[in-house]
């Protein structure tokens, strides 16, 4: 178990809502996470996880907001040992995000956000144990 800030829906803007964290003086989060790994021979590697979490907000009697309840993760990792080269792709999928938005009457509202995804690739060179050269796009899908 631990404490953390969570995340709180702020005021829409035209870039869309502000998010910030907020101190709570009473709040908790608990999970479960697993894993398994596969490896196929020295070329083809697999990862997949899920992570269940928990969470309470004290203070107001409901969940954080913006944790995600279930997030799921995959990897695949493709390497050529004669060229000493690395083709990897990473995914992670966060679903259960409920945040609590004001109303015309600023009466909070619970919303279930929408999954977010974010897919992640890159590509490396290896030149010695010590020394690679790599290139990669982070959140291809533009999630967030």
């Amino acid at each position: 178990m631990w404490v953390s800030l969570p995340l709180v829906c702020g005021p829409m803007t035209t870039l869309g809502t502000l998010d910030s964290n907020e101190n709570l003086t009473t709040a908790w989060t608990m999970g479960v996470e697993s894993s398994v790994s596969w490896r196929v021979g020295e070329i083809l590697a697999v990862d997949a996880g899920h992570t269940f979490m928990a969470t309470h907000d004290g203070e107001n009697d409901r969940v954080l907001e913006g944790r995600a309840k279930h997030r799921l993760n995959g990897a695949v990792r493709v390497a050529d040992p004669n060229w000493v080269l690395e083709l990897g792709g990473r995914i992670a999928v966060q679903l259960g995000r409920v945040y609590f938005v004001p109303d015309a009457r600023d009466v909070e509202r619970k919303t279930d956000a929408p999954a977010l995804t974010q897919l992640d690739v890159r590509l490396s060179k290896h030149f010695t144990e010590h020394l690679e050269l790599a290139a990669g796009v982070d959140n291809l899908l533009d999630a967030g």
